[in-house]
């Protein structure tokens, strides 16, 4: 199943989706095609235990790296992965991020990266959550303005001054909620904590 594309430089669509491998359950899967149509590299990822591990969104940054957000099962239940592929489908590196240490279920559902190939990776984990990771994989910060276990974020976009935009879902109770526009900016030059505006 497919569920996310972008382009890089050379107009290749590059796609993330869920893929299910031989005698597992489903993984993330990526493939990068030519122009033409052909494969150029196909990248499938399994958590290591057996879970329903899932592509959810894609994003290329300046330098043509490949960067997917989905989930990963590493325990019983799911936490947010981030991974970074290298323009010929290396990984160059694979984050994944729980908040419950591994007891609840938790994802990634949107990518994407910044003008200097800083990457932010937003979904939910016990909370609606936005992690930025600068281009070698270092967590920057962690923004989480906890409320309720249900709250996710769905979307986020770059603008400039640093400033960040996470949408999502802010549940009012279990019954009931709202969409949220959470606004966050840098402290100084793209880096350091960011705080809620």
């Amino acid at each position: 199943i497919a569920n996310a594309v972008a382009y890089d430089a050379a107009g290749r669509p590059v796609i993330v989706g869920t893929s299910t491998g031989v005698g597992t359950d489903s993984d993330i899967w990526t493939v990068m095609r030519n122009v033409n149509g052909t494969a150029a590299w196909d990248v499938r990822v399994d958590g290591g235990v057996g879970g329903g591990d899932a592509g959810n969104a894609v994003a290329v940054d300046s330098q043509g790296n490949v960067i997917v957000a989905g989930r990963l099962y590493t325990g019983s239940r799911s936490d947010m992965a981030t991974i970074k592929y290298g323009p010929t489908g290396n990984t160059l590196w694979t984050r994944t991020f729980s908040s419950s240490g591994g007891t609840e279920l938790e994802e990634a559902r949107h990518v994407i990266v910044d003008a200097f190939d800083n990457v932010y990776s937003s979904g939910l984990s016990l909370a609606f959550t936005c992690i930025k990771y600068g281009p070698d994989g270092s967590v920057v910060c962690v923004m989480r303005p906890t409320r309720h276990v249900l709250d996710r974020a769905v979307a986020a976009g770059v603008a400039s001054g640093g400033r960040v935009y996470v949408a999502g879902t802010w549940y009012i109770s279990t019954a009931n909620e709202d969409i949220a526009v959470f606004l966050y900016k840098h402290t100084t030059n793209f880096t350091g904590q960011l705080t809620m505006q």
